[in-house]
């Protein structure tokens, strides 16, 4: 019963135009009973990709605002007592495309920096696609775990991209492809 409280007092807030409170560096994460509410949806990687996105972006504007170096931080580790996996990986792909976002957005003379995103968000879409694609076949258990080879990783904004990339193929490849 408390469940579908919540799921309805989320509905309601959304119907109503609100949404999470924009977050940023040092503020506080969005509240426990609403990500779990929304946790429920039919959709739950979007559904993490889109609160995600949302603090993300705060904070890449806000990082941009104070000038400081391209240095997205989620509290990852918190979210995994709240969320279940598929979630708790949108949310935190969209963490980081916010973060990137809000960061580069308007920037002038982040070529290079974007150019490095986009060729991480690939590298990453790759392989979690297959590794994804793998794990359904292997019927085990909803885990990705992007792991950038330090070898190839040049930018943060790379690594960044790789993340996303890599959570959203992984997605991609659990659930849909054949």
């Amino acid at each position: 019963m408390k469940r579908y409280w919540l799921l309805a007092i989320a509905v309601l807030g959304m119907t109503a135009g609100t949404l999470l409170p924009p977050t940023s560096l040092g503020a506080q994460q969005p509240q426990l009973e609403e990500l779990n509410a929304r946790a429920d949806a039919e959709k739950p990687f979007e559904t993490g990709y889109n609160l995600g996105y949302e603090l993300g972006l705060s904070q890449g504007h806000q990082g941009r605002r104070q000038a400081a170096t391209y240095a997205p931080q989620l509290d990852a580790e918190t979210l995994k007592t709240w969320l279940s996996d598929r979630v708790r990986a949108g949310y935190q792909a969209g963490f980081f495309a916010g973060y990137q976002d809000g960061y580069h957005h308007d920037a002038d003379n982040q070529t290079a920096a974007i150019q490095a995103f986009n060729t991480g968000y690939t590298d990453g879409y790759r392989t979690g696609l297959n590794n994804g694609n793998i794990c359904r076949q292997q019927d085990c258990r909803y885990n990705p775990q992007p792991t950038v080879d330090p070898a190839v990783s040049a930018t943060p904004e790379y690594d960044s991209g790789y993340r996303i990339g890599y959570w959203q193929g992984f997605e991609k490849g659990y659930t849909y492809w054949e």
